[in-house]
């Protein structure tokens, strides 16, 4: 079960591996199914008969005898080879982690204020629409408002200039009903 995501057995050596999880080609599941047929730790598993370990479903003799190899070789590894992982990698991996939390709240701060910075642009378009929806409502009323005064402003001027005219003409006739009776004395 070697492939280019799979380690060589050397390589497993080389990262300290300590339960039946660090061998290649066991998962959970697995682990579980061998835990019910009481292999627990790599001991059990390097001890364990091929045959029973054929009768977990999906584990051929070849996966059994492969899984007893890397579990011995596991288990005879020195106390000091399968101890906790290195500070440094493990101050990787943390540093890792809290790289990829801070990028993710970053991200998510950006997310936030991109919707807030769109949210705000749409709320000042509208507020500019209406404003300018008010201003031309307004400027109408202005122009019929002015428009009407100067219509009665025309209408006005007319009457009173008719108004002159009439009275012009009465005191025009008047002045010559006048004259005509002084020429007849």
């Amino acid at each position: 079960m070697r492939g280019p995501d799979r380690p060589a057995r050397a390589h497993v050596m080389e990262t300290c591996m300590k339960t039946l999880l660090d061998i290649p080609g066991i998962g959970p599941g697995l682990k579980t199914r061998l835990g019910e047929l009481g292999i627990n730790t790599l001991a059990d598993l390097a001890s364990a008969d091929a045959a029973l370990l054929t009768s977990v479903r999906g584990v051929t003799l070849a996966r059994a005898e492969s899984f007893r190899a890397a579990a011995a070789e596991l288990a005879a590894a020195p106390a000091q080879e399968q101890a906790e992982p290195k500070p440094k990698a493990k101050a990787e991996k943390n540093a890792k982690a809290e790289k990829k939390a801070k990028d993710k709240k970053a991200k998510a701060e950006a997310e936030k204020k991109a919707k807030a910075e769109k949210k705000a642009k749409e709320k000042k378009a509208k507020a500019d629409k209406k404003a300018k929806e008010k201003k031309a409502k307004a400027d109408k009323k202005a122009t019929e408002k002015k428009a009407k005064a100067d219509k009665k402003a025309t209408e006005k001027k007319a009457k009173a200039d008719k108004k002159a005219k009439e009275k012009k003409a009465k005191a025009d006739k008047k002045a010559k009903a006048s004259k005509k009776k002084a020429k007849k004395k």
